[in-house]
């Protein structure tokens, strides 16, 4: 929003007032949370001006284009409830690399916490697990407050090149190779390229640093204008830098209210997905265990310290709480440079395990 004059700024303020005003009338004078929110806003604005407090103004402003794009609540028919009970799939199953038991799977509607202590690999499992979701047909869609977008994609080109060719590079030596100008290595150069080429529409990724969770709902709905088609599958990381609403002056309190929202929006979009987030030394929710509460599954990570003060590649992939399937700990083995989780260390790539069953017959 820019205003060259507070003629122009009082304008725009009288016709949010208005609009605010007919909402009351709608509802028969009977203000919801988000109304309230829009109210102290529209307060805010014309307060900041007279202060000349551009950042202040800035983002109450921003508050407003949110509010005014909120989730839209869901009358629901027979027919609508019908289809959704028919639709394929009770839920998304997890990579068959990481060999969870089938009838173990992550719920429709709700959010699963992919939860961890720092540096176990709990981004690289959420970008595992929906690299695989593209690639058995869902649409993706990402908004990370930690990882700008080419720092993602560079993340799953290479998990695919680990599960597919076994090339195990961290994201240093990924980049120094991509950068070199060894004409021999042109073709692998090549394939990061080809490798976004070929997921776009399948897989929508947005940067959201502080991006509060209403403004992150309405990023991961963007992901439609850019596909044509709905997401099916949505991710967040990580939970404790979701930005709080700027009314909220208790920093757990916004923690609560921002998995009310996410709950809230994935039951009304009817998608599944991911929320990454930290955990404490007891093995919860970082900040707030309402995620946990709320949460349709939540898995925690584990990986051992070891001597060296590294940690362990065998990983243990913990289904803690499921409210649909069952719970249960298997333990993995990860790739700590390109993050991909297999089996076991003997991990071959497919092709590789074709040639040897063939040769055997």
């Amino acid at each position: 929003m820019n205003f060259k004059s507070a003629a122009k700024l009082e304008a725009e303020i009288y016709k949010l007032t208005q609009e605010l005003e007919a909402q009351k009338r709608i509802e028969a004078g009977e203000f919801n949370e988000t109304d309230l929110a829009l109210q102290r806003s529209i307060s805010e604005i014309t307060k900041a001006y007279e202060k000349r407090d551009w950042l202040k103004m800035k983002n109450a402003a921003a508050y407003i284009v949110e509010a005014k794009h909120d989730i839209n609540p869901v009358i629901t028919t027979p027919e609508n409830e019908f289809d959704e009970i028919m639709a394929s799939g009770a839920g998304m199953p997890f990579p068959p690399n990481w060999n969870i038991p089938k009838d173990i799977y992550m719920p429709r509607g709700k959010f699963t916490v992919f939860q961890a202590k720092q540096k176990t690999g709990k981004t690289r499992a959420m970008l595992s697990d929906v690299l695989y979701l593209a690639q058995i047909g869902h649409r993706v869609a990402i908004a990370s407050g930690e990882m700008p977008t080419g720092q993602l994609w560079l993340n799953l080109w290479m998990q695919d090149q680990f599960l597919r060719l076994r090339n195990s590079w961290s994201e240093i030596d990924a980049r120094i190779f991509i950068q070199t100008k060894d004409p021999r290595k042109e073709e692998t150069k090549k394939s990061i390229y080809d490798f976004r080429k070929k997921y776009d529409g399948k897989i929508f990724a947005l940067y959201t640093p502080g991006w509060t969770a209403r403004r992150q709902v309405y990023g991961l709905k963007l992901a439609e204008n850019v596909t044509g088609k709905k997401p099916t599958v949505w991710a967040i990381d990580y939970a404790q830098i979701i930005g709080k609403d700027q009314n909220i002056r208790d920093f757990r309190e916004g923690h609560i209210q921002n998995s009310i929202f996410l709950t809230n929006a994935f039951g009304i979009e009817n998608v599944g997905g991911i929320l990454v987030s930290q955990s404490n030394d007891a093995g919860n929710t970082s900040e707030s265990q309402q995620y946990e509460r709320d949460a349709g599954m939540v898995i925690n990570f584990y990986r051992k310290e070891e001597e060296s003060g590294e940690k362990s590649p065998t990983i243990t992939i913990h289904v803690k709480h499921s409210r649909s399937t069952a719970s249960g700990k298997f333990d993995r083995w990860l790739d700590v440079k390109s993050g991909a989780i297999v089996p076991d260390a003997g991990y071959t790539v497919p092709e590789a395990q074709g040639s040897f069953y063939e040769s055997e017959s």
